[in-house]
């Protein structure tokens, strides 16, 4: 039912404005030449201020979030507690939307007192035998470092991945860039839901997909203070995958941007 809601809403989008910028769509120079031709849109903060507005509108409208669901319960289910030096997991899973889960592990510090800051670790596309997704070692490792730093930290599989393909999801689905980006959201919600994160330190990085969901997510969230996205930064290449330029978020009759 979830994909149906949200097929049904592009397809209330005109025909001449679907537009996907995919892969290595421009070369170097022409990449130059867009960031020159952006950067002579706004020379005011008020002037940014619109033209932020109208990117964080355009991939609400591409993903199908404009205007955004309902925010239904998420029945947090967390349970398999593991102690570690100066941190715990446990793992936990939301409904983010009727039907549709998020499989996570929840990294705690031990040692500190709250309120914590938190991060949202998404994870890119390498999979492994099993399946890939948060339980990757470098996935693991951040989350736990970032842990014994003294942040909570929220490690989740992308849709297909981990736990996600476990339950029978798939990744290479024209919904899955949707689906992250609302799983991204709801996540936020639940950690400033919880007594001990401080709700105006939230913030998210990963690598690869996990770098475009981290600059999503703070296009469109304002929730977020601090994203770090990483290797995914690109004015020419607009990401390998249908999770990062599947749907026309980059591109309509109204705007053009890029990931930069």
């Amino acid at each position: 039912m979830i994909s149906l809601i949200f097929a049904a809403s592009l397809m209330t989008q005109p025909a001449q404005e679907i537009q996907l910028r995919q892969g290595y769509a421009r070369t170097e120079p022409q990449a130059v030449d867009d960031l020159n031709r952006y950067r002579s849109l706004w020379s005011t903060s008020e002037e940014w201020s619109a033209r932020a507005a109208l990117i964080r509108s355009k991939i609400l409208d591409g993903t199908g979030l404009n205007p955004l669901p309902e925010r239904t319960p998420l029945n947090p289910n967390i349970h398999s507690l593991r102690e570690y030096d100066g941190y715990s997991v446990e793992s936990i899973t939301l409904e983010v939307a009727p039907g549709y889960f998020a499989y996570g592990s929840l990294y705690v510090p031990t040692g500190f007192d709250g309120p914590f800051a938190a991060v949202l670790c998404p994870h890119g596309h390498g999979r492994q035998p099993n399946g890939g997704g948060r339980f990757r070692p470098a996935n693991q490792s951040r989350s736990a470092v970032l842990a014994r730093m003294g942040a909570i930290v929220f490690g989740y599989d992308m849709i297909g991945y981990g736990d996600s393909g476990m339950q029978g999801w798939h990744h290479d689905g024209l919904q899955a860039m949707t689906l992250q980006l609302w799983t991204s959201m709801r996540i936020v919600d639940y950690l400033q839901s919880r007594d001990d994160v401080d709700p105006d330190r939230i913030a998210i990085t990963g690598a690869s997909g996990g770098g475009t969901q981290s600059f999503i997510l703070a296009a469109v969230d304002d929730r977020i203070a601090v994203s770090v996205p990483v290797v995914q930064v690109s004015a020419h290449f607009y990401g390998g995958c249908i999770c990062e330029s599947g749907l026309p978020i980059h591109v309509t009759a109204d705007h053009e941007t890029n990931n930069v």
